[in-house]
């Protein structure tokens, strides 16, 4: 038997100042097809946010960059999925705090669900 994962999972946003987020911890967040993934979604999530970050209160929930972080037990590997603006080490770091994820075990890729870019935007509504 594998020992059990340490970090959380979750969804978040990243602004140049701050990381908001809403995370669980991963070892009792339930299993679907050998992940582990919380059931918070962006767009449910967001209007509570923004009641508390008053900054937050005139913007919509696909302007900031945002992701997801899953954990593959077939792997026993964390998925950041996120904003490819968001693929660089510092960002990467900040996300790893946040959601105190191990950093050797722990996978990052953009995904075109999580995007700010326009043109990706408009591609993806079309």
């Amino acid at each position: 038997m594998s020992p059990k994962p340490k970090g959380q999972i979750g969804i978040f946003w990243m602004t140049p100042d701050d990381v908001y987020s809403s995370t669980e911890d991963v070892d009792t967040a339930e299993s679907c097809n050998g992940f582990r993934d919380s059931s918070k979604n962006h767009v449910d999530v967001w209007p509570t946010l923004q009641k508390q970050n008053p900054k937050l209160r005139y913007q919509e929930y696909f302007e900031i960059p945002r992701g997801r972080v899953v954990f593959d037990e077939t792997k026993s590997r964390f998925q950041v999925y996120a904003d490819k603006r968001l693929l660089n080490p510092k960002d990467q770091s900040r996300i790893i705090n946040t959601f105190s994820l191990p950093p050797y075990s722990t996978d990052f890729t953009s995904d075109p669900h999580y995007t700010t870019d326009p043109e990706d935007l408009d591609r993806l509504f079309d």
